[in-house]
Formats: structure tokens, C-alpha cells, sequence
């Protein structure tokens, strides 16, 4: 279920950072990057330090012992060119995320930074069904490019540079949907019935639902990428999952979930070596686990909130209003959301903003 949920959140990146370019909010594109660069980095370049460290200082242990994906990192030679392709997020084959491997999906995350203001542009000038036409032009031709490669279902990293480029065009889909939902959301339009919205919404669940069965069955990241979306329209339409994504403990979570990514790998095949493999999973579970929440929550207070403050800072606009990279609310209160907090605050004020 882990790529499942990255394409959830590939959809959903898309989905926030095209608030920063809705509205007519005056944003400049070098100042948008730079402010990416200060929110992303800082804690990718800690925790690639901390992951070196730890594999340099935890014993070796025999290759295959460790059982699962654990066998399969911590594999690649360790040197000062690794460090800083790993650090830059320059991700064109695996030992380039072979510290921390779930910075994979980090790297199309970074690349699509750079396209996001094109794609938000296109969706001022050109139609839906343009974009949507669009989109689906580019899919086909990176599942053509993937096939041909013989690149893996699902890609991780190309490997070679143009398997690198094939891999972001056809992750490019997922955060381009959440551009054309976020625009749709927010266009101009009549008000429906509160009757007509619930069968609406209800239809929209049940079709994600289904979407997501068959793209699960079958592979496909496009119909994983509209399941998402589905899923992420019902959310902040349906008012009992906004109370649900105001709970304290989801909260939590959402302020250390870019934190909490990036270390769980790490810590968890570090205990993993210290232990030499020897523990139950039950307990490698809750040790792990605990492991990487503490920690994760140490990097977003100590790096992550100061670099979430710079972001804000680089990207703000001639007018003042300013947003970190890109995540901020709907309502325009000045709260600032980081990506896994900003379902709840969106679910409070879409109602308001829709209708």
C-alpha cells in the first residue's frame, strides 16, 4: 500500500501548491523555487548527514539477514559525490536515495516545483478539457517511453537520465490532476442544492472507491491519481472528515509528516543493525515506530519549523502576503498549513469559498 499512498500525496502536493498560483496572486517564479529550496533541503541534508553517520557507526551485518526491503539499502559505496547527490535530491538511479530511500518520491516532489507555475499557467489560459487532453498525452507517452525502457511498475528511479526524465513525466500526471482539481474547485459557479451535493459527493466516493481497486488491480497510476482526487473532493466537502482531520493527534502527525518520512527509514534499519536482525517484528514495530516519531518531531522543531519560517520569508510577494512554498490556507487568515495539515484547514474553509 506505500505507492498508494504516494500517489495520494503526488495528487495532493499538486493540489497545494497550486493555491500559491490561483486567484491572481502575483508570485514571482525564482522567488517560489528559492523559498522550495529553503523548505525542502534543511531537513534532507540533517537527516543525510544523521543516516551517515549511523551507517558508519552501526555494524555491518550479513547481506539478506535483515529481511524485506531492508536488505536493500545502506548497499551503495559511501563517498563525498553520493553525499551530495543524495543531498541536492538529484535522484537518477537508487544510490542516489540509497541512505534514505524514501526520498524517491522527494525527488519528483522537487522537480515538480519547477513545472507546477507552468501548469497553473496553462490552466488560466486553456479550458479544463485542454489540460485534461493534455494530460492525458503526456501519461500515454510515458507508459509508451516506461514499456520500451523496460523500466519497472512502478518506477522508482530511471536509472539513466532519460529513464529519469520518462519517470517525472509520468509521475508529472498525479500532481497535474491535483492542479485541475484544485482549479475546478475554485471556479466560478452556481450552488447547488444541499441535497444535490450530498448525492454528488456520494457519487464521487463511491467512484474513487472503485478507481482505486482497479488501479491497485491493475497497476495504474492514472486511475490511482483520480481515485486520489475523488477522495481528496469528498474530504473537503464532507464535514465529518473536517472534525476528523482536526483531531489533535492528526495534527500532530501532519506538522511532523515531512520529518517523520524522512527518518523512519533510517532509524528503523539502524535498530535493525544494532540488533543484528535479532527481534520479533511486533516489537521492531514499536520500537521503529516510537524510534522515528521522537526523532521526526526533534528535526521539525529544531530544523523544520526555522526553514518553513525562511520559506515563508523568500516567498513572500510585493504585496506581503506570503505563503511557505505555497501551503497556505484558504482563507486567508494567515495560518500557515504544512502539506499534511492542509486537508483540515481546507475542509473548514471550502464550504465557505464554493459556495
Amino acid at each position: 500500500m506505500g505507492h498508494v499512498s504516494v500517489i495520494f500525496f503526488f495528487v495532493l502536493s499538486g493540489f497545494a501548491l497550486g493555491i500559491r498560483f490561483t486567484k491572481g496572486t502575483n508570485c514571482s517564479y525564482w522567488r517560489f523555487q528559492l523559498s522550495r529550496i529553503a523548505r525542502l533541503l534543511p531537513c534532507v541534508v540533517i537527516v543525510i548527514a544523521v543516516a551517515s553517520i549511523l551507517r558508519l557507526r552501526t555494524p555491518n551485518v550479513p547481506n539478506g539477514s535483515l529481511g524485506g526491503a531492508f536488505n536493500d539499502i545502506w548497499v551503495s559505496p559511501l563517498d563525498f559525490n553520493i553525499l551530495v547527490r543524495h543531498a541536492l535530491l538529484v535522484g537518477v538511479n537508487s544510490a542516489d536515495t540509497d541512505l534514505a530511500p524514501p526520498m524517491w518520491s522527494l525527488v519528483y516532489e522537487f522537480r515538480m516545483g519547477l513545472l507546477i507555475p507552468i501548469l497553473m499557467y496553462f490552466l488560466r489560459i486553456y479550458s479544463v478539457g485542454f489540460n485534461i487532453i493534455l494530460m492525458t498525452g503526456i501519461y500515454g507517452l510515458s507508459a509508451v517511453a516506461l514499456v520500451m525502457m523496460g523500466l519497472p511498475n512502478p518506477v522508482f528511479s530511471g536509472e539513466t537520465k532519460p529513464g529519469s526524465l520518462v519517470a517525472t513525466s509520468h509521475y508529472l500526471v498525479s500532481f497535474y490532476i491535483g492542479c485541475v482539481l484544485y482549479h475546478w474547485m475554485h471556479r466560478p459557479r452556481q450552488s447547488a442544492s444541499t441535497s444535490l451535493a450530498f448525492v454528488r459527493e456520494k457519487g464521487v466516493a463511491v467512484a474513487a472507491a472503485g478507481l482505486w481497486v482497479a488501479g491497485t488491480l491493475t497497476h495504474s497510476d492514472l486511475l490511482l491519481s483520480l481515485a486520489a482526487a475523488g477522495a481528496i473532493f469528498c474530504i473537503l466537502r464532507i464535514t465529518s472528515s473536517s472534525r476528523l482531520l482536526e483531531a489533535t493527534p492528526i495534527q500532530f502527525l501532519g506538522k511532523i509528516s515531512y520529518s517523520l518520512y524522512l527518518v523512519h527509514m533510517p532509524a528503523s534499519v539502524a535498530i535493525l543493525r544494532l540488533v543484528e536482525g535479532n527481534m520479533s517484528d511486533a516489537f521492531f514495530v514499536m520500537i521503529a515506530t516510537a524510534a522515528s516519531i521522537v526523532t521526526a518531531t526533534l528535526l521539525y522543531l529544531l530544523v523544520e519549523r526555522p526553514s518553513i519560517h525562511a520559506a515563508r520569508m523568500i516567498g513572500r510577494t510585493r504585496k506581503g502576503t506570503g505563503a511557505v512554498d505555497g501551503h497556505r490556507d484558504s482563507d486567508h487568515q494567515g495560518r500557515l498549513t504544512s502539506p499534511g495539515t492542509l486537508l483540515a484547514s481546507q475542509a473548514t474553509a471550502c464550504p465557505r469559498i464554493l459556495n
